[in-house]
């Protein structure tokens, strides 16, 4: 609109420019506004071109006012939308600042909490320790040894036995070291002879027997007798020292009150220049 209104301007002031001048207008001014009668003036107004070219730049004075309140009104929107523009980012700043404080939070939590966890388990565990060793100490616990035989006892006849002057011949002792009374199941005697490292699986011969009795707290009893001449059969490699004679002996039990099932396991060796069985420690085995 302001173009429009320019460009009109400057073709008004064009005309007026270019408008000729008659000699008696320039020479004798005077005399010409004489001869102009009154109807004259007020009636061609509007054909003079300088009139229009004030309405042209009255116009333009008012579009370019116009423009000027419609552009500080835009001014202020933009201010406005500015401002906005910074509140809002202000206030996702803070939400990323409370998000981030949030996380940090629920990262500690979920360590305490892992922690907890921890600590949980390992009271557990010691509770489970501290319950399995109560058990332990009150369950019913079977030592075996070899001994002298019995004079009560025959593991073949289970009557009195009268012959004890034979070199060979032993007793499975038992004896109760638990805070229970424990019931005697049954029992079983492995034999071998080994020429080198052996396993306490590596028993060849096996003769197991079912035997049920009750065995008081801290009270002593022969299981059975036993001959080691007739278990172990390769004697000559025995004697010459080149196997060594190997008796493993298994008694498996239970706690008369609890019901919990329970083995004790022990392996002699036997050698003639010792005065019997030599029991290995390190093969004992408790369950």
């Amino acid at each position: 609109m302001l173009r429009i209104l320019c460009i009109a301007a400057l073709l008004l002031f064009g005309q007026v420019a270019a408008s000729p001048n008659t000699p008696s207008q320039t020479k004798h001014p005077r005399k010409a506004q004489v001869d102009a009668t009154p109807e004259d003036n007020h009636s061609l107004w509007y054909k003079r071109p300088e009139w229009w070219l004030v309405v042209a730049a009255f116009a333009t004075m008012g579009v370019i006012a116009w423009q000027s309140i419609e552009t500080r009104r835009a001014a202020t929107a933009t201010r406005d939308s500015v401002a906005e523009i910074k509140q809002q980012a202000g206030l996702m700043k803070r939400q990323t600042k409370s998000i981030h404080h949030q996380a940090v939070q629920v990262r500690r939590q979920t360590k305490i909490l892992a922690e907890s966890a921890d600590a949980a388990r390992k009271s557990a565990d010691a509770a489970l320790l501290n319950a399995q060793t109560t058990i332990n100490t009150e369950r019913a616990l079977v030592e075996i040894s070899i001994t002298a035989p019995s004079k009560q006892i025959d593991a073949e006849t289970g009557e009195e036995c009268i012959d004890y002057g034979e070199e060979f011949r032993y007793g499975i002792s038992i004896i109760n070291h638990g805070r229970t009374v424990a019931r005697i199941l049954s029992y079983e005697v492995r034999c071998g002879c080994f020429a080198g490292d052996f396993s306490k699986d590596s028993f060849t011969d096996s003769f197991p027997s079912t035997r049920h009795m009750v065995l008081g707290i801290r009270k002593p009893a022969v299981l059975a007798n036993i001959d080691i001449g007739e278990l172990l059969t390769d004697w000559p490699s025995i004697l010459n020292k080149t196997k060594i004679g190997m008796l493993r002996v298994d008694v498996h039990y239970e706690d008369i009150i609890q019901g919990h099932a329970h083995r004790t396991t022990v392996i002699y060796r036997y050698s003639p220049e010792a005065e019997g069985p030599i029991r290995l420690p390190q093969f004992n085995e408790y369950t």
